[in-house]
């Protein structure tokens, strides 16, 4: 369309190009995804493409395709589209062939968590015989970094080698990064029969939301008591809870 504004595509071009051939969130997700089916013995050359089940999500999509289609100005929906949460998954399932079912969780920092729940229980209900499940985040984005910076969530005051440190004590904030997971789900009788290694069975999860707010979480603890009840058997005593 040409007006007083600059052209503008209609509807969503055949190959939009640029932006998504070099996406880190999508080599990312390529990556983490070829290694895990090389790994698994690559199940999804001895199975039909249409009983491969694709979970694979992001918590915010690429603010690197969205940066590089509209750097200056709102995106259009099209490029709306390219750069949300799905990206990943379309990407996955598009270079495996994967015609399964395609789901694309989006859970802040549990979107690979709600992945693997979702793409085990493809599985068990037999919507497919396998599933490709994980998660790819890329959030060294200068728009991610002053946001957390403003916040003032970030580590500060640290060495490069000692402000990653979670699980301590002294910690003075978080280090965003990079990266994705992948893992293949599939019953154990059909691994054994392939005669591939298996690394864990799946137990019980669940998942909820809470709505007290973006950050904070039920002081009182019932909601979150009431789900360990629901995941743990009766009489077992979890090793960790996290």
């Amino acid at each position: 369309v040409v007006g007083t504004r600059q052209p503008t595509w209609i509807g969503a071009p055949a190959r939009p190009g640029g932006p998504l051939d070099d996406d880190p969130v999508i080599n990312l997700a390529l990556l983490a995804v070829e290694e895990a089916l090389r790994d698994a013995g690559e199940p999804q050359r001895q199975q039909e493409p249409d009983r491969i089940g694709c979970v694979f999500g992001t918590s915010k999509g690429s603010l690197f395709a969205a940066s590089a289609c509209h750097p200056d100005g709102p995106l259009e929906p099209w490029e709306r589209m390219l750069a949300g949460p799905a990206l990943a998954s379309m990407a996955v399932a598009a270079r495996y062939k994967l015609y399964g079912p395609r789901v694309s969780p989006v859970a802040a920092c549990a979107t690979g968590i709600a992945a693997v729940l979702q793409g085990a229980a493809l599985v068990a209900r037999d919507d497919c015989e396998v599933a490709v499940v994980g998660s790819a985040d890329d959030s060294l984005h200068p728009l991610v970094l002053a946001s957390f910076q403003r916040l003032g969530v970030l580590a500060s005051g640290e060495t490069p080698s000692q402000a990653s440190r979670p699980f301590d004590r002294r910690r003075n904030g978080f280090v965003i990064g990079a990266g994705a997971g992948a893992l293949i789900l599939e019953r154990r009788s059909r691994a054994q029969s392939r005669g591939v290694r298996w690394y864990a069975q799946l137990g019980p999860g669940r998942m909820l939301g809470d709505p007290t707010g973006v950050t904070s979480l039920d002081a009182s603890g019932e909601t979150l008591a009431a789900l360990i009840h629901r995941c743990i058997p009766s009489g077992a005593v979890p090793d960790v809870i996290n």
